[in-house]
């Protein structure tokens, strides 16, 4: 924003909060951010054992990162009307870092005015807006789940930005030379020349560039001039390797496309199967890649009953062959089914994919692992259900939990990890519950909110603790994940103590992390997490709250230079948020007024980030929630909206506050339409 534009707001806000002006005078304490002590847990640090606390201080007695006073800090909404128009700037109520203060200057809550003073009354006996939810990433659908053998494959990684100028140059000349070979097949005038350039390029685009937005299109043309060109180069595995890459591309009609090349198969119509003395027969690792094609077709609502029809044929076509060893369906291709059923919007996706888990047991346990003798236990190996396959079924139910369903989804997924548990324990070593097991049901336990669901996501992440530290399990340490998902669940909880909770955990692995576990160094997730937890309170002193933890953030990233704590766009709104929904009385709404204009002011006017549509309609709310209505706030708003739009961030966010802010006339005036022709 033009610097005359942000000053226009400066003096248009300063004009109903003094305070504000206090904030950015020139010789104001507040001119200057606080910090925190660089050296603020160095002594806990030093005597943390690698163990999870014990025991931590409920409602009231918060190890957080901000001392927590016992007298309006820890006073709920509900209590506002019997407090009294100075508590919440008493210094007592200031909660900071270590007992760090910001220096509140000459300014004070008697600056705002009777006239303000009954306003904030009103806003006391029941004027409070339910939070919205700032969104703070990928918490609950980060993939964690593969194994590095392709058995259950992420989403393809982004394009790298900018490509390594070889490897840039390495995929424009098989480009070009794929286009020339399409072109002009002819160029290739002797066997041996076609035979090793269409191989190089099968090659190619199947293992180096398969991730590439155009490779599966590039190998259906050079798949179609191959059979008419040189069809002796096309086998099973051959077939199967363009399949796979169909299955890379995470398009809607990835399975389609791929289950029309494997019916040509089946069908004999392929032009490799017309010169070869016998059929192109598609095998298992065939089936397993039209499958996870499906599995990966996130869009196609008949995904994952296509997958499971698919492996229902191969499990036919298997036991009419006598047990060919080619057509065994293998955990891999159960794995795949599991997997598009987590994705399916079918109401009972979780439960048929743990229905896919059973089946994959029976037919180990029943045919092999006990009472099919050596010859069916040596063929039916290869469905054993192994960690990954349990992880998957984890997996769907995580993504079926919803808020307030009982822990039902929980439930089974808790049931689950149990079950490896025991398994691992008794000498199964293929079924060991990992992080991402553990990661997996304590993500489940968040979505499902309340007390019950948080509680006992900390008791699983306090026993993967347990169980890394004893060294019955290595493979259960937490990470950063584990720790983002409890403070996720506390965040969601709805409960009284969530913010203190969730700061006392973030405390807690920077603690660890300041002793050496860089597995769990906070990140901008678990920030973000623990504002918003803050954001969803009813307590006094919030805004100041989160203003300590952006400045801690922004100090940690001045201190380390690392971008995993560089506050963001995310963090700046979140920040804002929490000021839209402070609760208190005028100097607590002063309070929020001023740190969420200081948010927009180093949006504006800084180089790490710009201010979105978020920012500008987060803003707005400020304005809406915490400045009596006047002139001098629809001033600001107008101000605001006219910035938004010349920023190209009109989103839907910014008219739904203006319209609220703004009487019909400047409405009419700054949108072109009048209120009442909103829909």
């Amino acid at each position: 924003m033009p610097a005359r534009r942000l000053l226009a707001v400066t003096v248009a806000v300063s004009a109903v909060h003094p305070l504000v002006s206090a904030f950015h005078g020139s010789s104001g304490a507040r001119n200057s951010a606080p910090q925190c002590s660089a050296t603020r847990r160095r002594a806990a640090a030093a005597a943390v054992q690698g163990g999870f606390p014990a025991s931590r201080p409920r409602p009231g007695g918060g190890r957080g990162l901000s001392s927590v006073s016992s007298s309006s800090s820890s006073r709920t909404a509900g209590e506002v009307g019997t407090s009294t128009a100075t508590t919440s700037r008493e210094a007592s109520a200031r909660p900071v870092f270590d007992d760090e203060r910001i220096d509140d200057g000459a300014t004070g809550a008697t600056g705002a005015g009777s006239a303000a003073a009954s306003w904030g009354d009103l806003l006391a006996g029941g004027a409070y807006i339910p939070m919205e939810p700032i969104d703070i990433g990928s918490l609950d659908d980060e993939n964690e789940n593969g194994d590095g053998n392709g058995r259950h494959e992420p989403p393809p990684p982004p394009r790298r930005h900018p490509p390594h100028a070889a490897e840039d140059d390495k995929l424009a000349e098989l480009r070009q030379s794929t286009d020339e070979v399409l072109a002009d097949p002819a160029r290739l005038n002797s066997e041996r020349k076609r035979n090793r350039t269409y191989g190089w390029l099968l090659e190619s685009w199947c293992y180096g560039y398969a991730h590439e937005p155009d490779a599966p299109d590039r190998l259906t043309d050079l798949l179609r001039q191959m059979e008419r060109e040189v069809p002796h180069l096309l086998d099973v595995r051959a077939y199967t390797k363009i399949l796979s890459v169909y299955a890379k591309s995470y398009r809607s009609d990835a399975g389609r496309v791929a289950e029309d090349l494997l019916r040509r198969m089946i069908d004999g119509e392929t032009a490799a199967s017309a010169i070869a003395s016998a059929p192109i027969v598609p095998n298992a690792y065939t089936y397993t890649a039209v499958i996870e094609a499906y599995a990966n077709s996130a869009d196609d609502p008949a995904g994952a009953d296509s997958a499971e029809r698919l492996l229902g044929e191969l499990t036919t076509r298997y036991r009419e062959s006598g047990g060919d060893p080619d057509l065994q369906p293998t955990s891999r291709t159960y794995n795949a089914v599991i997997r598009a059923w987590a994705q399916s919007d079918h109401p009972a996706s979780a439960q048929l994919a743990e229905d896919c888990l059973r089946t994959m047991q029976s037919l180990y346990e029943t045919e092999g692992g006990d009472g099919g003798g050596a010859a069916n236990a040596n063929a039916n190996a290869a469905t054993k259900p192994e960690a990954y396959n349990y992880n998957s079924v984890i997996h769907a139910w995580a993504a079926s939990a919803t808020p307030g369903d009982d822990h039902t989804a929980a439930g089974h997924a808790e049931a689950l990890l149990n079950e490896m548990e025991a398994r691992h324990e008794a000498g199964d070593a293929a079924i060991r519950p990992t992080t991402v097991s553990y990661n997996a049901v304590i993500d489940c336990f968040a979505k499902t909110g309340g007390r019950a669901g948080a509680e006992r996501a900390e008791e699983l992440l306090r026993r993967m603790e347990d169980l890394y530290e004893s060294g019955r399990n290595v493979a259960a340490k937490p990470n950063v994940r584990s720790f983002n998902s409890v403070l996720n669940a506390w965040a969601k909880s709805d409960t009284e103590e969530a913010a203190l909770n969730a700061e006392s955990i973030l405390e807690f692995m920077e603690t660890l992390s300041d002793a050496g576990n860089n597995d769990v160094r906070p990140d901008v997730v678990a920030f973000a997490t623990v504002i918003n937890a803050w954001a969803r309170s009813q307590r006094f002193g919030k805004a100041d709250r989160v203003y300590n933890i952006f400045r801690h953030m922004q100090e940690l990233y001045e201190a380390t230079g690392k971008e995993a704590v560089r506050p963001n766009v995310v963090i700046y709104n979140s920040v804002m948020n929490a000021c839209a929904f402070t609760v208190g009385d005028v100097a607590e709404q002063n309070r929020a007024v001023e740190i969420a204009h200081q948010m927009l002011k180093e949006l504006e006017v800084g180089d790490d980030c710009d201010p979105d549509q978020i920012t500008y309609g987060t803003f707005l709310k400020v304005c809406l929630n915490q400045m009596p209505d006047s002139s001098n706030r629809r001033k600001v708003a107008a101000l605001i909206f006219d910035n938004a739009k010349r920023d190209g961030q009109m989103g839907s966010m910014v008219l739904q506050h203006f319209r609220l802010l703004a009487p019909p006339d400047l409405y009419f005036d700054m949108v072109g339409r009048g209120i009442e022709e909103e829909v």
